[in-house]
């Protein structure tokens, strides 16, 4: 360690040029690394939620259903001009690149007007003219079926429906489609643009726009943290230019790599930021104390790396193995998550061994930190504490293990949050817009049914649907108050040939043939409601499905579930070949997004536990050291998990990692803090003697950089996306609840078990 400190040192100032080479390499790729937005990345490739979601895409065409929803007071006017400008909004909406299909009430009209070739298509089969007068309440018939769907019942609230292409498939961006339908929205009157898609894509864009001004706002706030305790401009820019290193280092390799961005991985920079500031705290404190016994500043830099040089790298590595061990999920992103923190970890590491020593030392100017103020009663009190442990261990042990308990009895009452709104401040435009359409249009949550139909289809098989859609109307969820969660509509193709019985026109002309005209006049809207498999006895049907999107979490799963259940009991009977009936769509896949990604966790907790275990073991050469060392490090996640269940506070994707981040955030410290106290004890100090030791270094350290980083993570609570502030609220309880871990449980345990 002497060796290596005395070279760092002596050559700081080439170390530091090449960092700056390094960085300015690095600068161009690190702002090329992409941003995955795809949905069904977040989950495993072998979730049985994905073929069905595939399926769909390919056999339909498009599977995301946005809705356009305004305000007109004529819509039903007798002038016709409210169908005008629905007509018109339809059009301009089908002219967008990446719309497949709209539905609206326009196209409700064009059902009505197929009355005028039933004339001819008779005259056809039985070769004589036909005249017969259509009953007035057909109109009344298609529009009462399509409400909630096209119009609300309030004869003035329009819904468009556009259904986009599948993602993989987009001639645009997403986000690019659903701009141009937001400039049309714009034109309208209190029109809002509602469905999953709007949600995801607003929620990507939330956390993309997060990632550089919460990245920013959070830097000012550290600097002015570490200016404030310390005083000292040089100081406070070390551990900035170390966090930034290491960041644009990391993107850059992994954009080297193909890697992307994810909603998962969007707290890299937080995390980073974490290990960096801690690092660098832990390079400040004992610098400055060597430099108070008037050593020069050379000599104290190198005496901080050689003490520091093996807990920093042993802490920075056992984050690495900690965070690889999120290669055992099977989700996509989460694997990807594990692989970019242990690289983040590893260049902190780099990082730090080469700016420190050269911002350091070069120049004259500014070189030592102050003391903070009240540091001096901060040791006092450092010392109390200890004694004071050291002196009621028990009652403190007792105190532990109530808290233990305590958090274990929240964990059971965790749940999950899947109304992907809450995922918004609900004064922001999308919650409000959500709100609207739920009301008006008795929910805004769109999801499918795919169910074997028939070659050609008959009249039979109409009315079996038709019933089938009855029963999931009929489905009713206890959610809550007075509310039951429930499909609120169900629209298929055989509800358009069933209405169609109402026409006496229409009646007369023979199911197939009914069906085959209706394909023909408006082949965009039927090729999305009906799949026709080539040479086959059996293609599909789908079935859009509308529910409340703000429904409870065990509520919406339980409607997913009865409604999967009946539409299997219903369709059980079709030959062997036809497709098979399932229930899929956006709705089911974010209702399970937050389960996808918890579904690992324990298995992947399991074995970074195990792989820190290890480290330790190695690093204090002592496996009963290393185990109570850990104690400490799970104590903050069983805290914050319980705490989650009393409170009522549902998991969200900010809280779904948390429990791989708080390990890896507090196991640095306690390897700080294991080593000093050994390094105290080989030097002949009793224990006492060891543990105040390390309180009075690492301890010292730890409060300084905990107050920076709790302070500059402050600023994520300021994100529109909520994920984001649970995530920046987490973390600074899981950093709270490490600090007190190292300085009162594991002192305590270290005098019990006589380490």
């Amino acid at each position: 360690m002497h060796n290596i400190s005395v070279w760092l040192v002596s050559r700081h100032r080439w170390w530091l040029a090449a960092a700056i080479l390094i960085a300015a390499l690095c600068w161009h790729p690190a702002g090329r690394l992409s941003f995955d937005r795809s949905i069904d990345q977040m989950f495993a490739p072998d979730d049985p939620l994905l073929p069905p979601y595939h399926r769909l895409q390919e056999r339909f065409g498009g599977n995301e259903v946005v809705l356009l929803v305004y305000d007109d007071p004529r819509l039903l006017d007798p002038s016709g001009v409210g169908l005008e400008r629905v007509a018109d909004v339809s059009r301009r909406c089908q002219a967008v690149r990446g719309v497949t299909a709209v539905l609206s009430l326009s196209e409700v009209n064009r059902m009505l007007e197929q009355s005028a070739v039933v004339p001819s298509l008779l005259a056809k089969r039985k070769r004589r003219p036909l005249i017969l007068e259509e009953p007035p309440s057909l109109g009344a018939t298609f529009r009462e079926l399509f409400t909630g769907m096209t119009h609300g019942a309030d004869g003035r609230t329009v819904a468009i429906a556009c259904l986009l292409e599948p993602h993989e498939t987009l001639p645009v961006p997403r986000r690019e489609v659903l701009k141009q339908l937001h400039a049309i929205a714009a034109d309208l009157p209190r029109a809002v643009l509602v469905g999953e898609p709007v949600m995801v894509e607003e929620g990507f864009d939330l956390v993309e726009a997060d990632g550089g001004r919460l990245a920013r706002d959070t830097m000012i706030l550290l600097a002015a943290t570490m200016i404030l305790l310390f005083r000292n401009f040089r100081w406070m820019l070390i551990p900035l230019a170390v966090v930034g290193w290491a960041l644009v280092t990391t993107r850059a390799l992994l954009y080297w790599s193909g890697m992307e961005i994810t909603m998962v991985s969007s707290m890299l920079t937080a995390i980073i930021a974490v290990i960096a500031v801690a690092t660098s705290v832990h390079f400040l404190v004992r610098y400055r104390r060597f430099r108070s016994e008037d050593r020069s500043p050379e000599e104290s830099m190198r005496e901080a790396i050689r003490l520091l040089l093996a807990p920093v790298s042993w802490a920075c590595l056992t984050d690495a193995v900690g965070f690889l061990a999120l290669r055992w999920a099977r989700v996509g992103p989460v694997h990807d998550f594990g692989i970019m923190m242990a690289l983040g970890a590893t260049m902190v590491l780099v990082g730090c061994l080469l700016i420190i020593p050269g911002l350091a030392l070069s120049g004259s100017w500014g070189r030592d930190p102050a003391w903070v103020p009240g540091e001096r009663q901060l040791g006092s009190g450092l010392s109390r504490l200890l004694t004071t442990v050291e002196r009621h261990r028990w009652v403190w042990l007792g105190g532990t293990l109530a808290i233990v308990a305590i958090s274990a009895i929240g964990t059971g009452r965790l749940e999950i949050e899947t109304d992907f709104t809450r995922n918004f401040r609900k004064d922001s435009s999308i919650v409000q817009g959500y709100d609207r359409a739920e009301r008006l249009l008795g929910g805004a949550g769109v999801w499918d049914a795919v169910i074997p139909a028939p070659e050609p289809l008959d009249g039979d098989y109409v009315r079996r649907v038709v019933e089938w859609e009855q029963r999931l109307r009929s489905i009713k969820i206890p959610a809550g108050s007075e509310e039951s969660a429930r499909v609120t509509h169900a629209l298929s193709y055989a509800d358009l040939l069933s209405a169609s019985d109402q026409s006496r026109l229409l009646k007369l002309i023979p199911m197939p043939l009914r069906a085959q005209e209706m394909a023909r006049r408006m082949p965009d809207v039927v090729s999305t409601l009906w799949w026709r498999a080539p040479k086959q006895e059996y293609g599909a049907i789908r079935v859009l499905l509308r529910s409340r999107e703000r429904l409870p979490a065990h509520a919406k799963l339980e409607l997913i579930a009865a409604v999967e259940k009946e539409t299997q009991e219903a369709f059980a009977g079709a030959p062997p070949g036809a497709p098979r009936a399932e229930v899929t769509g956006f709705y089911v896949l974010l209702a399970n997004l937050i389960s996808s990604l918890l579904r690992d966790q324990w298995l992947c907790f399991a074995i970074a536990t195990g792989g820190i275990v290890a480290m330790m073991a190695i690093a204090f050469r002592s496996l009963r050291l290393a185990l109570v060392a850990l104690i400490p490090n799970l104590l903050p996640i069983f805290l914050l998990l319980g705490l989650m269940g009393h409170l009522g506070v549902r998991m969200n994707m900010g809280a779904a990692m948390i429990a791989a981040v708080s390990i890896g955030l507090s196991v640095d410290s306690s390897i700080h803090y294991g080593i000093s106290f050994l390094r105290a004890r080989r030097k002949g100090a009793s224990r006492r003697e060891a543990l105040e030791a390390a309180q009075q270094t690492v301890g010292r350290a730890l409060i300084f950089a905990t107050l920076a980083l709790v302070l500059g993570f402050s600023s994520l609570c300021t994100s529109q996306f909520i994920p984001t502030v649970y995530f920046g609220g987490l973390v600074s309880l899981a950093m709270l609840g490490g600090l007190a871990g190292n300085l009162v449980v594991l002192p305590l345990l270290i005098q019990i078990v006589r380490a």
